[in-house]
């Protein structure tokens, strides 16, 4: 965690494991574990905030256990308002902040790396802003008499109305806690598109000035479900513009068990196996711990904050300042200050770093002609990581593969020699500036006589890198992640793609094509761009109308491994027995191309998560012809709310499109209740603008048209809905300052109005296939 510039850390603690029903201090292997974990970190100069009662169930993701501690005995709201609870409380605050860490010798009020104390993790708290100033200042009082002179804060955003947020900003506390779940939680698969507008600003409610007068924490934050590497430092910036002094994010996966994501899904970050989002999260902690706070422009589809860009079309998070040159994705920018680099981090190729493989890297420099570099394995993804994960199916992995790597640094020649780290007898020649190479730690130097020191730990190490490499898995096995369309209009360019991951040196990929009434398959090589993507062009005779079918093979040798299916011989062989090959249509050119099918993309849409204010129902639904159609709608109106709001995510469908002005959508709608109304459909470009058409929707099912146009200024639900429920509901286009010369369709999202109360006519409505056209 250091390597990304970690240097906070925050936990809620289990009380239910560490304390008896009276609130007694257990010692037991849950507070020897924290000790060590706290020693750890206090070792590392990480700073620490702890939060002594958690009160949840601890069995998560399995289902809770029996636990010894007084938690199990009340319900939450019964902390902050049973008295017999507070007591209990107290008592157990009194031993856990003078409890003496086994490691260090230190009570944790004496740590100095202990910097404050989060009294409670997410309370429930009364609407009565009195008794709650009431129930936090016996808690004040109880640690205070206990000689704890640190800083105390007190969580918030669990509670997102008046009273509550009074009553704790009149308490007698420094600081208030914070989270932030932009783009909600547990989606049960990854969200796709440009999301960076639901992390436009962190917005605080004015509803009392003592709050503004607080320190500021966020205890917990992530843009959860999502694997785009841009996100972070935009929070990060965010975060700085609202006051925060602490942002922690929720959560690090351990690397020994990141390769299941299983702990918590909806979350998935880690240097190993998510080195994109990674390198993001580094560029994040220095936008964050800035002293300065850098102003916002927005130019086509990127952000620019100071030293720092956020490009969402090339998935890129650059921080570029001089001496620190950290980029998540591919990138063509040139360092401000080439002979000022001093440290670089990466993904990908950039103009002084090419690597062909897809793990992370740092360079930094040593001295004079000498820098030290660390190679991550590749991460090769396997499955959805935001799934249904368990222990027994890894949803990524590392392949410990050697890769190419050329280099255009500071003071280092053309033929320039490789010290591995670890073993110093082990040396490698560049020749060009290249030279090939495994994960591992090296020295870079102009110096063939150079002697590495006699262990390792002589040199810099921000990553536990040599011990990391002990204990994860190893990954032999050749993965594909097929990237072509599924369908295309005749006559179009059309060309197969794939991620290919493979342990073989020198393998080769083959796409075998078969039209229908072909008794065999065409072989064709495919070409690598990068080293892990391969491409093949479909000639244009075979481009006609019909379907294709078709297999991507890897060859290593006199090895073949054919997908889908993994079969074990080439499709030209004359015992394959593939059964279920990948599919091509190829339909008639004014077809257009189907962006939403309810059965194949129902799972893909994007609900509002307005349960608090709503009671919805979602479904497919078959018509008599058998046509199927996805239904919402409207069950109760617990309190008022103006819409009930879905999104659907296009971009996959037509992202070998050039999406013009007067292309046409064509949309299959209905009421599912017997009263007309209009719905808002809101077309979203991928960087965030937008065009709103209101549409009639009656009982019958009716085709609407509607034209590509060029954005305008409106505004659009933020989906899935930000949490805290303090954070905005609505974004403005009117915060784009700049156009985008080309604007690609992302999503297109319907909007139910909801007035009144729902009784016998719930609103909803019924969507059925919708089509993109070109003009």
């Amino acid at each position: 965690m250091k390597q990304l510039g970690v240097n906070a850390f925050r936990i809620h603690v289990w009380d239910r494991e560490v304390s008896d029903r009276q609130g007694n201090l257990l010692d037991n292997e849950h507070m020897q574990l924290l000790d060590y974990l706290l020693a750890r970190l206090i070792e590392n100069d990480i700073y620490i905030i702890l939060t002594p009662v958690a009160w949840w169930g601890t069995g998560w993701p399995e289902p809770d256990m029996d636990t010894p501690g007084f938690s199990s005995g009340f319900s939450k709201i019964e902390l902050s308002t049973n008295p017999q609870a507070l007591e209990i409380q107290k008592n157990y605050m009194r031993q856990f902040v003078n409890h003496k860490n086994a490691v260090t010798g230190k009570q944790y009020k004496n740590e100095e790396k202990i910097i404050a104390f989060e009294l409670v993790n997410e309370p429930n708290l009364p609407k009565d802003s009195v008794a709650v100033t009431a129930y936090i200042n016996q808690l004040v009082t109880t640690v205070r008499n206990e000689g704890v002179t640190k800083p105390l804060f007190f969580n918030i955003s669990e509670n997102p109305f008046k009273e509550a947020w009074c009553g704790v900003a009149n308490a007698d506390i420094q600081g208030i806690s914070f989270q932030w779940y932009p783009t909600g939680l547990v989606k049960n698969s990854e969200l796709k598109g440009n999301f960076l507008p639901h992390v436009s600003s962190y917005p605080l409610p004015e509803y009392s000035l003592k709050t503004a007068a607080k320190a500021k924490m966020v205890y917990e934050f992530d843009a959860a479900d999502i694997l785009s590497p841009v996100m972070y430092p935009a929070m990060a910036h965010s975060f700085r513009q609202a006051g925060m002094q602490w942002a922690t994010m929720f959560c690090y996966d351990p690397t020994p068990i990141a390769q299941y994501n299983a702990e918590y899904p909806t979350h998935f970050l880690n240097l190993y196996y998510t080195p994109q989002k990674a390198i993001s999260f580094l560029i994040a902690a220095e936008l964050f711990k800035s002293p300065a706070l850098a102003a916002k422009t927005f130019t086509d589809s990127t952000i620019v904050l100071g030293n720092t860009s956020l490009n969402y079309p090339e998935l890129t998070s650059l921080l570029n300042s001089g001496e620190k040159y950290y980029y998540s994705n591919s990138t063509d920018v040139i360092p401000v200050h080439t002979e000022s680099l001093k440290k670089i981090a990466g993904c990908g190729n950039s103009p002084v770093v090419q690597y062909s493989g897809n793990g992370a890297y740092f360079i930094e420099w040593q001295k004079d002609n000498e820098w030290l570099i660390e190679i991550y394995p590749d991460a090769v993804p396997v499955s959805d990581p935001f799934g249904k994960n368990g222990l027994q199916k890894p949803v990524s992995s590392l392949m410990w593969k050697k890769h190419r790597l050329s280099l255009s640094l500071p003071g280092i020649d053309s033929n320039f020699t490789v010290f591995d780290a670890a073993e110093g007898s082990n040396r490698y020649s560049a020749v060009n500036s290249a030279v090939d190479l495994l994960p591992g730690r090296y020295i870079i130097t102009n110096n063939k006589n150079y002697t590495v020191p006699g262990h390792a730990a002589a040199l810099p190490a921000k990553a536990e890198f040599t011990a990391h490499s002990r204990i994860i898995e190893k990954f032999d096995e050749t993965e594909i992640c097929n990237n072509t369309v599924s369908e295309i209009r005749q006559n179009k360019k059309l060309i197969v793609s794939a991620d290919v991951y493979t342990p073989a040196e020198a393998a080769k990929v083959f796409v075998f094509l078969k039209r229908s009434g072909w008794r065999g398959y065409q072989k064709s090589s495919m070409e690598t761009i990068d080293g892990k993507t391969f491409q093949y062009q479909i000639p244009e005779n075979l481009t006609e109308n019909g379907l294709i079918n078709y297999y991507i093979s890897v060859n290593s040798g006199n090895e073949w491994l054919t997908f889908p299916g993994k079969e074990t011989t080439a499709p030209d062989a004359w015992d394959f027995n593939g059964n279920n090959s990948y599919a091509l249509k190829i339909l008639p050119g004014n077809s257009g191309t189907v962006v939403f099918e309810p059965v194949r993309d129902f799972k893909n849409i994007i609900t509002a998560n307005i349960w608090k204010y709503v009671e919805t129902v979602a479904d497919l639904q078959y018509a008599q012809g058998g046509e199927a159609a996805s239904h919402f709608s409207v069950q109760k109106i617990k309190e008022p709310f103006p819409e009930l709001a879905m999104q659907i995510y296009t971009g996959g469908y037509l992202k070998n499109l050039a999406c013009n002005k007067g292309d046409k959508i064509k949309i299959g709608l209905s009421s599912t209740s017997a009263s007309p109304f209009e719905v808002e459909a809101r077309f979203i470009f991928n960087d965030g603008s937008a065009f709103v058409e209101k549409l009639p929707v009656n009982p019958e099912f009716a085709e609407h048209e509607v034209v590509l146009r060029e954005p305008e200024p409106c505004r659009y639900a933020l989906l899935p809905r930000p949490y805290p429920l303090f954070m905005p509901y609505w974004f403005s286009t009117a915060s784009i300052n700049a156009k985008n010369n080309s604007p690609r369709l992302e999503s297109i999202q319907f909007a139910i109005p909801l007035t009144g109360s729902v009784k016998n006519n719930a609103p909803g409505i019924a969507i059925k296939k919708i089509v993109y056209i070109e003009k």
